[in-house]
């Protein structure tokens, strides 16, 4: 097992805290009668039961009872074929005997009834669960034998041959009545005669609602029980309760670890975390007090933190969230239900920003799927109209602040931590940014292939279901180094004067290398963000320069094919993998000579196989199936990029 390191504890620590701070450790109780309206939420301050009906009790022993499934019990005999008149088929002795194995009973119709049809079939005291499709009926295995004849013979041969078999067909499961009843009888009785169970820090009734008879015999129950119960106190609530929040969130931590590459590494994510957190709670605490639990603004930090983390780092801290809601304050949970399921929605979506149009789409689909959950939950719990109006608007109110405060959120941390989400990716691929303006002044034909990558590297990710933006705007940016010394990469040099053929091949490799390094400085020096950063190191990987690599063999007898590789490291993530591949596809098909399609489509089959065979991809998290669809869209782009120069066979025209 990995060792845990400093920043897990620390982050364990300040979740831990956090959770604590907040949780409603102080409650009370208060007297009440039917028609009474709350005037404050009361909360139970210990555990305990209330008792069902006789009604309930009797209905919850049937379901019980027939969730025990009856016991059939195997009856063997011998089975002896020799001994018949007619020549039986080998494919019906096999039906026999395979149908005797299954087990068959006189008429399932006629079975005790169970719940998903289950069956306990006991055979010399070895037992096992079957549904009822897993045995036969005597009339189902009768009948399947002579469908079976009546495909290969006549009628009445196929009637004489069923009449022969009858004896051995016969029912060999037989129901165990006076077992069943047993268990059944068992089952009724371990039926605990309480209705439901008060958890301590359970919610009875939220302030503002009226007091039903129900409501008034949990309070009445809870005052039964003060009677004979001690009252829990802060410290022993307190110990009871660290269990729980510490298994909740050593799992979400180690989800998130898993799953969330760099967020150890570094801490402004953790902080980050945190912070949202502390802020959720806080408002929720808040909002509570004032029965306003609808515009908590759960779905701002999902997405937010979907942005940072991913999808699944999203879905994790909104499974992380109602975990604690949960714990906190179970009886809210139809309350935040909608505005839970709202922020999936917008976990989902936001992935897609790519501009003000997309944040519009992003509040009418929040909006929308919240308002039709609160729909769906407030009928259930029989709301009336009004407040069911009230409830809806409330979570359309939600949707439009939680991404208001994201988009005032996003700016503050970007300013502040020096995070990257969509928009900062946005910024970047604007053509007018002053690198790329610079670029296409002092390095116009990387300037066009650095474009033409970022096109393709978008159109392959958003194939796939990466980050397209990131891959867009990495493409973009991917050889910015280039604008230290432009007149040393091919696409900008003159074809009748290349400064190469005037160097030691070990010179110009370090020329080429250096590209990697100087775009990293200039990222570093126009604050790129990290992502982009880490496509500029990675888009080389470690291959080999191949053409100076076997100029230096015609030149020296020992050569050392690492002098000539670039220094890496191999892209580590899917958008940095598409960037390479696009990179050398692109750089490729400019020197290439395409007869037809079929040539542009080896082309990038090729280029993809000698990045595998040279284990380029090993670190990218790129799939085969991946792989597949990247070649299709590359094959495609590159088809429509060079479609009037593909030469096609000539016509006589006459």
């Amino acid at each position: 097992m990995k060792r845990i390191n400093k920043e897990f504890l620390l982050s364990f620590f300040l979740f831990y805290l956090t959770l604590n701070l907040f949780y409603p450790y102080r409650s009370r109780i208060t007297n009440y009668k039917v028609g009474d309206i709350s005037k404050e939420d009361i909360m139970a301050p210990f555990d305990f039961p209330v008792l069902k009906n006789d009604e309930e009790l009797k209905r919850e022993m049937n379901i019980t009872s027939l969730s025990v499934p009856p016991v059939l019990r195997a009856v063997e005999y011998n089975i002896e074929f020799s001994g018949m008149k007619k020549n039986i088929p080998q494919n019906i002795k096999k039906m026999i005997i395979d149908a005797r194995e299954k087990g068959i009973v006189f008429d399932k119709n006629s079975l005790p009834q169970s719940f998903g049809d289950f069956y306990e079939i006991t055979i010399n005291d070895q037992s096992k669960i079957v549904t009822k499709n897993d045995f036969y009926s005597y009339n189902e295995i009768k009948k399947l034998i002579y469908e079976n004849l009546l495909s290969k013979y006549d009628s009445i041969y196929s009637s004489e041959i069923l009449k022969e078999i009858e004896p051995f067909i016969q029912p060999n499961l037989l129901l165990d009545i006076a077992e069943t009843e047993k268990r059944r009888e068992n089952a009724k009785k371990s039926v605990s005669r309480e209705k439901s169970f008060i958890k301590k820090g359970q919610i009875i009734v939220r302030r503002n609602d009226v007091i039903t008879q129900e409501i008034l015999d949990i309070i009445n129950s809870l005052k039964i029980a003060e009677k004979n119960t001690k009252k829990t106190n802060i410290l022993t609530k307190f110990i009871r309760t660290q269990p729980l929040i510490i298994l909740l969130i050593f799992v979400f931590l180690f989800i998130l670890k898993e799953i969330w590459n760099g967020f150890f590494s570094q801490k402004k994510y953790i902080i980050i975390t945190v912070l949202i957190t502390f802020g959720i709670f806080w408002v929720y605490r808040i909002f509570q007090e004032l029965v306003l639990i609808p515009l908590t603004p759960v779905s701002l930090c999902t997405m937010l933190l979907s942005l940072e983390g991913g999808l699944v780092s999203g879905l994790i801290y909104t499974f992380f969230l109602t975990s604690c809601f949960l714990i906190f304050s179970p009886y809210e949970i139809f309350s935040l239900l909608p505005i839970i399921l709202g922020s999936i929605v917008g976990s989902i979506y936001i992935k897609n920003l790519k501009g003000r149009n997309d944040i519009i789409k992003l509040f009418i689909y929040v909006s929308t799927f919240t308002a039709i959950a609160t729909l769906t939950t407030e009928i259930i719990q029989g709301k009336n109209i009004q407040k069911l109006f009230v409830e809806i608007i409330f979570s359309i109110l939600n949707s439009g602040f939680s991404i208001a405060f994201l988009l005032g959120l996003l700016l503050i941390f970007e300013r502040i931590f020096g995070i990257s989400t969509n928009f900062s990716y946005l910024e970047f691929s604007n053509l007018s940014n002053p690198i790329l303006s610079e670029l296409i002044i002092k390095a116009p034909g990387s300037y066009h292939h650095s474009i033409m990558v970022g096109n393709i590297s978008e159109a392959a990710a958003e194939a796939i279901g990466a980050n397209s933006i990131v891959a867009k705007v990495g493409g973009y940016y991917h050889d910015i180094g280039k604008l230290e010394r432009p007149e040393y990469f091919i696409e900008n040099i003159n074809p009748q004067i290349n400064p190469h053929n005037e160097l030691p091949p070990k010179l110009s490799v370090s020329i080429l290398k250096s590209h990697i390094y100087d775009g990293v400085k200039i990222a570093k020096k126009y604050h790129l963000p990290e992502e982009i950063i880490k496509i500029i190191m990675e888009h080389h990987g470690s291959t080999i320069i191949r053409s100076f690599y076997e100029k230096a063999k015609d030149i020296y007898d020992n050569v050392d094919e690492k002098d000539y590789s670039y220094d890496g490291p191999t892209p580590s993530t899917k958008e940095s993998s598409i960037v390479m591949l696009a990179d050398s596809v692109e750089a490729a098909s400019k020197s290439a000579d395409f007869e037809s399609e079929e040539d542009i489509k080896k082309l990038v089959d090729k280029i993809i196989e000698i990045k595998l065979e040279e284990k380029q991809l090993d670190n990218g998290n790129i799939s085969f199936k991946d792989l597949k669809i990247i070649k299709e869209v590359f094959t495609k782009r590159l088809i429509a990029a060079y479609h009037t120069r593909i030469k096609y066979p000539k016509v006589s025209l006459k």
